[in-house]
């Protein structure tokens, strides 16, 4: 997750400085650009963390006291491993909307994707379905995911008034 946070602070910058140069074509490219950049990454972190979930849950659970848990462990790690997949999209948006300054944007998408909608799927998923720890593990994924489309679409219409934009060179 820490790459995916570090291109977020680089967007911000890039599409700050873009942004007060009246570059505004940029800007969609850098949004695409750190979606794309942040895919790379995390699809090679969901694949490891997914394959390698057994050895890493043994790190953790290697004593005989906690052996009882490496499985679920195991789980857990195999079901958040897909969390990371859309994480690009959510960081990349509330990071060009803070580069460009509208912070409360940015909060707002965070907000709803964590206090709403990551709440509301894991409290659906684990209590409601009766799922137990499993559903609340879905949840998250859901919530994130959902959020993620939210994110992008809001993104995208915010930033489809600067395609009407002249770039100045």
């Amino acid at each position: 997750m820490t790459p995916v946070i570090a291109i977020g602070i680089s967007i911000v910058a890039v599409t700050g400085a873009n942004f007060g140069a009246k570059k505004f074509k940029n800007i969609n490219l850098i949004f695409n650009q750190g979606i794309k950049l942040g895919f790379v990454i995390v699809i090679g972190m969901a694949v490891a963390i997914f394959l390698l979930a057994p050895y890493i849950s043994y790190l953790f659970a290697y004593s005989p006291e906690s052996a009882g848990i490496r499985d679920v462990l195991t789980d857990f790690l195999r079901v958040t491993s897909l969390f990371y997949l859309v994480l690009p999209i959510g960081i990349s948006a509330s990071s060009i909307f803070q580069g460009l300054g509208k912070g409360l944007h940015s909060l707002a998408l965070s907000l709803i994707r964590v206090f709403f909608l990551e709440v509301f799927f894991s409290f659906l998923f684990a209590i409601v379905l009766g799922f137990g720890q499993y559903g609340a593990w879905w949840g998250l994924v859901t919530g994130n995911a959902v959020g993620a489309c939210i994110s992008l679409i809001w993104a995208k219409l915010y930033l489809r008034k600067f395609n009407k934009v002249k770039t100045v060179l």
